[in-house]
């Protein structure tokens, strides 16, 4: 599906993880407003490893690609190789958060172009990933007074 990255005006298409729940973008349900799908791309790990391999030498990468695999890293859900549907370790960037107009798109299309659908434990994994992610729960941050601790 398309990608962009604000603020550069730059589209891409590419593999990308549903993040929208099927209820809500099935056209037989009755809207007061077009439904819109929203979702995150996903990206080889090692193009992600090969980006910010300059910046940090090859203990430090070491050490955060263990940690990304590890499921660690809040804004990534690291999705490993798996058989013939999941080709090479992948990484779905939950930070990079885009949304489509579902009338632009095909029910078909979405059905057809599936790769993978995670399994029940992928799913509560993803489900804590978005939790932590959006929500920071343990952020010691006085919401009141608007200070970081």
């Amino acid at each position: 599906m398309p990608v962009i990255l604000l603020p550069d005006n730059n589209k891409s298409v590419g593999p990308v993880l549903i993040m929208t729940n099927t209820c809500d973008i099935n056209p037989e349900n009755k809207r007061y407003h077009p439904p819109y799908v929203f979702y995150c791309p996903i990206i080889k790990l090692s193009k992600y490893e090969d980006s910010i391999k300059e910046m940090m030498n090859g203990q430090q990468l070491g050490d955060h690609i263990s940690s990304i695999k590890r499921q660690e890293i809040s804004s990534m859900l690291f999705l490993p190789r798996y058989s013939s549907i999941m080709k090479v370790d992948a990484i779905a960037l939950l930070d990079r958060i885009v949304s489509y107009d579902i009338d632009y798109l095909t029910q078909d299309i979405l059905k057809d172009n599936r790769l993978f659908s995670l399994s029940d434990f992928g799913f509560y994994i993803f489900l804590i990933k978005v939790s932590i992610h959006m929500t920071r729960i343990r952020e010691n941050i006085d919401r009141k007074n608007g200070i970081i601790h």
